[in-house]
């Protein structure tokens, strides 16, 4: 009998400008676990980038800032349970752009 898989990757880019990117809506039946959210920029001497996750109730579950010339990775490890019909999304703000990773289970309501 198979495993069934539960790490999921949730969403995955390079390059996010400022704006707000959905990466999805819980589908009915099921619930996500946000696990962990990697993200890296590299700005020069005029830039900055912020990023925010938003989960379930549109509250903010990590933010993370980085100033002029900065250039390194930040990362959140976590338990987010998020139910089914909500959504989750980024928000990028800055004139700068950022990279993005964000992983976890997604597990069937019984």
């Amino acid at each position: 009998m198979a495993t069934p898989l539960y790490s999921h990757l949730f969403y995955s880019a390079a390059g996010l400008t400022a704006g707000v990117w959905h990466v999805g809506t819980v589908p009915g039946g099921f619930v996500w676990v946000l696990r962990d959210f990697d993200a890296y920029a590299n700005t020069d001497a005029l830039e900055r980038v912020d990023v925010l996750l938003r989960g379930a109730e549109d509250q903010g579950i990590f933010y993370a800032s980085w100033g002029a010339s900065d250039q390194f990775s930040k990362q959140w490890q976590g338990r987010q349970v998020i139910p089914p019909g909500y959504p989750v999304s980024l928000h990028v703000g800055g004139n700068s752009r950022v990279d993005v990773a964000l992983s976890g289970y997604v597990l069937a309501i019984p």
